[in-house]
Parts: structure tokens; sequence; C-alpha cells
């Protein structure tokens, strides 16, 4: 009687803090596949945003050469 009253917390701790384990592992490994998801979907974005501006830009250059004249003079 008096074994069970001290051991049965033990043994009541020892499953939960088993619990508490397998849900940190389950946890850190969604966190993980979240965080990689989030890089590769903003990274795939970026890449975009930043071809978007290469070629706006490359059509503002186009359009300036097009309508500024050229100084001949310069070097």
């Amino acid at each position: 009687m008096v074994y069970n009253h001290f051991r049965d917390p033990d043994v009541n701790a020892k499953t939960e803090i088993e619990l508490l384990k397998q849900s940190c592992r389950l946890k850190h490994l969604n966190v993980d596949e979240n965080i990689t998801m989030i890089k590769n979907n903003h990274l795939a974005h970026i890449e975009k945003d930043l071809a978007d501006v290469q070629n706006t830009q490359t059509r503002i250059l186009t359009i300036l050469e097009e309508r500024l004249p050229v100084n001949k003079n310069k070097l």
C-alpha cells in the first residue's frame, strides 16, 4: 500500500513526460516543415518579383534610349 502510494506518481509522471517528449518532437517536425515550405514559397515569389523588376527596368531603359537625344560629342 505505501509502496504503491509512492510508486504510482512516478509511473504517471514518466508516462506524461514521454507523451510530452513525443509531442515536442512532432511539433518540432511540423514547425520545420512549415518553415521550409514558407521559405521555398517566398523564394519563388521573390525571384518572380526580381524578374519583373528587371523586365520593367529594361523597358524603361529602351524608352529612354529612344526618346533622349544621344550626345555624340561625348567620348
